[in-house]
């Protein structure tokens, strides 16, 4: 009878522990973040900069590399998640973050029940030299106004 109940044991411990373990590799489905898609790279060279840089060096009897000038170049990059449908609750969480009046909130909730107010998410990214600056967020529309949401 001990043999059985040890087992008992066993088993059930197995069990329970692979149930939490199971319940950490699979979470609940949520809903999945939006992937941003990269829809422009532009690169640029500072021509204004490069002459500055060149200045300095000359005045100290030195030639600018390629590489002391690679501080004047740079690249902007734009990322862009697909178009969605405004629900109900983004649109009040909206009108709330804009300062919407109730006139104005009781509109925009209406336009998004109607299927009306549509968004995107995106990044604008600009790196240059030792500058790197990331600005990300959501622009919503309906039309005829737009709003961004950081």
């Amino acid at each position: 009878m001990t043999a059985i109940r040890r087992s008992t044991i066993v088993i059930a411990s197995v069990v329970s522990s692979t149930a939490m373990l199971l319940g950490t590799v699979a979470p609940a489905q949520a809903d999945a973040p939006t992937t941003l898609q990269k829809v422009s790279t532009t690169s640029f060279a500072d021509k204004s900069c490069m002459k500055e840089v060149k200045r300095a060096y000359e005045k100290v009897g030195q030639e600018a590399s390629t590489g002391d000038l690679e501080i004047c170049k740079g690249n902007v990059t734009v990322e862009e998640g697909p178009t969605e449908t405004v629900d109900v609750g983004e649109a009040k969480a909206l009108a709330a973050t804009q300062d919407m009046s109730k006139q104005e909130t009781a509109q925009v909730v209406q336009a998004a029940k109607a299927g009306k107010i549509k968004s995107k998410k995106w990044k604008h990214a600009y790196w240059g030299g030792s500058n790197y600056e990331k600005h990300a967020g959501r622009t919503y529309w309906n039309g005829s106004k737009a709003w961004v949401k950081p």
